[in-house]
């Protein structure tokens, strides 16, 4: 019903704004799919409001006029579509938003705001429509993705990230404000962010009722990083207690935090507790893709146009460019035992490491002896395995060994979750 009166809202503003507007087509322009929009100098608000072009956006206009606002306002609140569309009154000057907050500031003349404050207030990657100029803020070196569940494809659990500190305010805060206790299932079982945004899988089930009998509403839900607006939720088919056969907290298996990838504008995800691989569109929530042969994947890793899933019995490789299987290997792998980083993939099968070609499938060494691993990372040129033995670390290039830590065994169990 909600969407219902947004679309017939969105068609009344397309019908009543003036032609001359053309804020929809900068929108378009822009390339920005969903987020906070600004529109600088906005006065009376028709225009405006012709940027809800959908629910994945909330839009903001500003301007020096309170007569305008006034004016505006009131518009709004007859078309039904205040709060997702809101004016206020600003200086002229100062953008009343705390830094990297705005995906798009659009200003069809002169904005009379600095470019220097525009792009404080917009996200990495924000884009601002200034007339007929596109800009956009550049993404920072000092800010790193967590596109999986140990970081990165590598395994290596260390982002090269400057910025992440002190909490020192809150940047936003969605809802719910609670979570499901210890009694029972948690309501979170898997997060990742790339590219600006974040992506998690959730229960939406009731969290004030402490049963084991409480129905579950696991949701694929996708959130701007920065600012936290919501955009796009995808619903999990058949995953929770029921497949997991447990109840508990810590009943959640490990295997569900490591069943998302994000990278090349695309989640890769399984919308199922034993379902194939799908790719989702990161913007708008749109499948793409399923990939048929990775059904039951365990874990799943992305790096350079190429998917490594898991399954229980197989490692399988898919270009995701073309939905092409460029090659497998068959046999049992442990939880944490692969991993890609540059142009290879490096996987544990029974006590033997091997360094493979990424997309040629060719082994470059194979590495005997290594003994069972719980943990295989890639550190630049170093490949690190740790097990029931002391944890070895190999040169990347030609597997030679290069040195043995010696650890206890209550600590080498205790090194990585």
């Amino acid at each position: 019903m909600n969407r219902l009166l947004l679309s017939l809202s969105l068609l009344f503003i397309a019908l009543t704004a003036p032609l001359s507007a053309g804020l929809p087509e900068t929108l378009k322009r822009s390339g920005v799919q969903g987020g906070l929009v600004v529109h600088l100098n906005c006065g009376d608000g028709q225009g405006t409001a012709t940027l809800l072009t959908s629910d994945r956006f909330v839009v903001h206009g500003l301007d020096t006029d309170a007569a305008n606002v006034a004016k505006g306002r009131e518009f709004l609140q007859g078309l039904g579509v205040y709060g997702k569309v809101s004016l206020a009154v600003f200086d002229g000057k100062s953008l009343p938003y705390v830094d990297n907050l705005v995906n798009l500031v659009i200003c069809e003349g002169e904005p009379g705001v600095s470019e220097q404050e525009i792009m404080r207030v917009l996200t990495p990657l924000g884009v601002a429509m200034i007339g007929d100029k596109k800009v956009v803020k550049p993404w920072p070196a000092n800010i790193d993705d967590w596109s999986h569940h140990s970081q990165g494809a590598d395994n290596n659990p260390v982002a090269m990230d400057t910025v992440v500190g002190t909490p020192r305010g809150l940047q936003w805060v969605c809802e719910p404000r609670w979570a499901r206790s210890h009694e029972v299932v948690s309501s979170i079982s898997a997060m990742v962010s790339g590219e600006g945004r974040l992506f998690y899988i959730f229960d939406e089930g009731l969290t004030a009722v402490h049963t084991k009998d409480i129905p579950e509403r696991w949701k694929l839900i996708a959130r701007d990083a920065f600012n936290g607006k919501l955009l796009w939720k995808q619903p999990l088919q058949s995953w929770g207690k029921k497949p997991w056969k447990a109840g508990a907290l810590r009943s959640t298996p490990g295997t569900a935090q490591r069943r998302m990838a994000v990278g090349g504008g695309r989640i890769y995800v399984t919308l199922g507790a034993s379902a194939a691989v799908s790719a989702v569109d990161a913007a708008t929530g749109k499948l793409l893709a399923t990939y048929e042969e990775t059904k039951n994947t365990q874990q799943v890793h992305y790096l350079d146009d190429v998917l490594l899933a898991r399954t229980p019995g197989a490692l399988i490789a898919i270009d995701t460019s073309t939905g092409r299987k460029l090659w497998d290997v068959q046999g049992k792998l442990g939880q944490d035992t692969v991993a890609a980083s540059g142009a290879y993939a490096y996987f544990v099968k029974e006590t033997r490491l091997v360094c493979r070609g990424l997309k040629d499938g060719k082994d470059l060494w194979i590495a005997d002896d290594i003994g069972p691993t719980q943990h295989l990372i890639v550190d630049g040129k170093r490949v690190i395995v740790i097990g029931k033995k002391n944890p070895t670390i190999l040169d990347a290039a030609s597997g030679k060994v290069l040195r043995s830590i010696q650890v206890s065994p209550s600590r080498r169990a205790s090194m990585f979750v």
